[in-house]
């Protein structure tokens, strides 16, 4: 409840505290998604609902107080109407009335003040209330982008999921067998050095078929391109093989026309890519 004994000049104080309260707790939610993102990747989006319910408890509290001040000015009013009528229908307490008039001044300075303070607190509560209006409407319009965020990241996601779960299925159907064949090229076949240059940048790798023997001679190999992070690709690798996705030696269906082993590889970079 609104403390209405606070100086008149406090007021404007604890409303800037107030707002600057609100403004820091959305603000700090903002910083640490931020800093998520950073450190780990990924993105957290804030709703509005917290900040909007922090402000409905605020106008809920406000009202609570209006309600107070009106309840206490209806009876400070109601007293001196009764004071004035006894003033002119019983002359007999005149002098009565006359020693009490010190109590009547200051009363009625009392609920001048009092007014005067209702009359500011009308004026300041008329100004949150215009800022709790800007600010729903910047909310309501925040919580539209982020459902298109939403609907653009499902559909993503439904893209790259099946390029994902067939890129995983032909990595299991293939066995040392066939990756010793690609190892047993001397000179390879220009799609198959590009999946492997492709495979190895992503694995941190030279992108050489020197080194592609021996990324295909390593005993984990299968392992690491099963559990490689998928979520979290440098963007610097994603730059270096968008030219090798689009190359048309690389593409899934000629590079089967030549090895079985290498379309695996070739569709699980690809599905990395995605």
């Amino acid at each position: 409840m609104i403390n209405v004994n606070l100086p008149d000049e406090e007021y404007p104080e604890l409303r800037d505290a107030l707002t600057q309260v609100c403004v820091d707790f959305h603000q700090c939610a903002l910083d640490y998604a931020s800093k998520f993102n950073s450190e780990l990747g990924r993105n957290v989006y804030i709703t509005p609902c917290s900040y909007l319910d922090l402000l409905n408890v605020y106008k809920t509290l406000l009202e609570e107080g209006r309600r107070t001040l009106q309840t206490r000015i209806d009876t400070l009013t109601l007293g001196v109407n009764k004071l004035e009528e006894t003033n002119t229908v019983v002359n007999s307490l005149q002098k009565e009335l006359t020693k009490l008039q010190p109590v009547l001044k200051e009363k009625a300075k009392e609920a001048e003040e009092l007014l005067k303070r209702v009359a500011v607190e009308k004026e300041e509560a008329e100004v949150v209330r215009v800022r709790v209006s800007a600010d729903e409407a910047e909310v309501k319009e925040q919580a539209v982008e982020v459902q298109a965020i939403t609907a653009d990241a499902q559909k993503d996601l439904d893209k790259a999921l099946p390029a994902l779960n067939g890129a995983i299925a032909a990595l299991n159907a293939l066995d040392k067998k066939d990756l010793q064949e690609l190892k047993a090229f001397s000179n390879p076949p220009p799609a198959v050095a590009l999946v492997m240059e492709g495979v190895n940048i992503l694995l941190g790798r030279k992108p050489d078929w020197k080194e592609a023997k021996l990324t295909l001679g390593m005993m984990d190999l299968m392992d690491q391109l099963k559990k490689y992070d998928k979520d979290n690709i440098a963007p610097s690798k994603l730059k270096k093989i968008a030219k090798y996705v689009l190359h048309e030696d690389m593409q899934v269906e000629r590079v089967a026309n030549v090895s079985s082993a290498a379309k695996s590889l070739c569709m699980w970079v690809h599905a990395m890519n995605t």
